[in-house]
């Protein structure tokens, strides 16, 4: 189980701190194998760690001596759709709270100062695994992340991205679209990328279920229908050309090197195949658009009928 140290602690209290936290059960027989590796004065750092009830008091002492100047943990930032779950997960790894994270990210003069707005500062957070310092403050930390999206913004992806016509954000927004679409096959990501910027050229609308789900802010909806389309809402890429206001979720840099290396086509529609693998069937024509509909909904119809209840 994860335990967080809150402050420093040397070792020869840390047996009563863990047994006030309910972490152990006696701290009085810790301490005697503290004074009896003769580490009574080491410090444990606030911080992180990882320990399993079914460890003796040998064990757990050596393992937490082991880490106790690491003071950092690994943060993960991934499968966030807003704002709120972001600060959420951030606050769970460090020190500063979900509130203190949230107000900057939610503040538009916290957000110009890293050149994004409210709805675009998500794009900023890449997912990926970091190391971090448990006492890191709300602002060091969305730092440390403008830090790393500037090292993923290399002079090469920034000409990519001018080569498909899209801003640092709207690369990352039409990412989070592409993800939606697809975060199965991957190595359909690349097609369906290339779909979307061909609608964009074009002038089409983007017609993309998942912006729907988010305009709704009901991600239990898995079957969009005709009455979801008339929401009023920028997310709404029925009703309104080009692209929404901000992602609709933290799209991973499969996605995004996706957009920046789209595949070669002049397609303009998908449609799952009639099948349960997740894959699309592209086309460029309406039309044929339109016949590969009607093999997935009679698919569908027939899959579900056949499906144990």
């Amino acid at each position: 189980m994860k335990i967080v140290i809150e402050r420093e602690v040397a070792f020869k209290n840390l047996g009563d701190y863990m047994e006030k936290e309910g972490w152990i059960l006696d701290g009085g027989s810790f301490l005697k194998v503290v004074k009896h590796k003769n580490i009574e004065e080491e410090i444990m750092l606030p911080g992180i760690q990882v320990i399993n009830r079914t460890w003796d008091n040998k064990t757990l002492i050596n393992q937490l001596f082991l880490s106790r100047n690491i003071g950092e943990v690994e943060i993960t930032v991934n499968n966030v759709r807003l704002k709120e779950e972001l600060a959420e997960k951030l606050s769970s790894y460090i020190v500063a709270s979900k509130e203190e994270i949230l107000e900057l990210i939610c503040s538009r003069d916290f957000c110009n100062k890293y050149g994004f707005n409210e709805e675009t500062i998500i794009t900023m957070f890449l997912p990926d695994t970091y190391r971090i310092k448990y006492r890191t403050s709300a602002e060091e930390l969305i730092d440390r992340m403008a830090s790393e999206y500037r090292k993923f913004w290399s002079d090469s992806n920034r000409a990519k991205a001018s080569r498909v016509g899209l801003s640092q954000s709207e690369v990352s927004i039409l990412a989070s679209i592409v993800q939606a679409e697809q975060n199965r096959k991957l190595d359909e990501q690349p097609e369906i990328s290339r779909l979307y910027l061909n609608r964009l050229k074009t002038g089409m609308r983007l017609e993309s279920d998942p912006t729907l789900v988010y305009a709704h802010g009901d991600f239990t909806i898995t079957w969009v229908k005709d009455e979801h389309k008339e929401i009023d809402s920028p997310y709404n890429t029925y009703k309104h050309a080009g692209l929404p206001p901000g992602p609709i979720n933290l799209p991973e840099k499969s996605a995004i090197l996706s957009v920046l290396n789209p595949a070669d086509n002049q397609y303009l529609y998908m449609c799952a195949k009639p099948e349960v693998g997740g894959y699309h069937n592209f086309s460029k024509s309406y039309q044929q658009h339109r016949v590969y509909a009607k093999e997935f909904q009679k698919w569908n119809r027939e899959f579900h009928r056949k499906k144990p209840s």
